[in-house]
């Protein structure tokens, strides 16, 4: 069913695109700032009522704190996805997921995967794989920049074809 001669390869996320995603966190944080005295100046320099005023200032503070969050989101992002790996080793796939601090690891023995799955989406692609015990480990675009190239090649290493995942 598959080839044990083949070397353990790596598969792990470009530190090139990770670095994009933690920069954009920065940027983003950057931006937010920006917003937030550009708001306040001007809300606080209009010849509006106070009341109009005040609802301006809350505006602005909704939206640079929802913006804050984006780029919170973006810096933690790009920090798992720089930590996210799936090693092919001969015995079989181990993906390495969850954070630094609280590793996630699954191991799929190359004869337990019963099936490789992957979907596009629109702008999001999914691919899965599944054991014979009925394990389920499914990954994104937000996981992996790649993921169709990853199922290619869990697909041609388990030796099995690709299935179109359910909805």
């Amino acid at each position: 069913m598959t080839n044990d001669s083949q070397q353990p390869i790596i598969f792990r996320n470009s530190r090139f695109f990770t670095g994009m995603v933690k920069f954009s966190g920065v940027v983003t944080l950057i931006m937010a700032a920006i917003f937030f005295f550009a708001g306040l100046v001007r809300v606080f320099h209009t010849p509006e009522s106070a009341l109009h005023k005040s609802a301006g200032f809350l505006g602005v503070l909704i939206a640079a704190a929802f913006t804050v969050g984006l780029a919170i989101y973006m810096w933690a992002q790009g920090g798992r996805m720089a930590f996210y790996q799936v090693g092919f080793e001969n015995e079989g796939l181990r993906f390495r997921l969850g954070t630094e601090q609280h590793p996630q690891e699954q191991f799929f023995a190359w004869d337990r995967i019963a099936a490789v799955e992957y979907k596009r989406i629109a702008n999001i692609q999914s691919g899965s794989v599944v054991g014979t015990d009925n394990r389920l480990l499914q990954f994104s675009s937000y996981t992996f920049f790649r993921p169709k190239k990853l199922v290619n090649l869990i697909a041609a290493r388990a030796g099995l074809p690709i299935r179109e995942m359910a909805s």
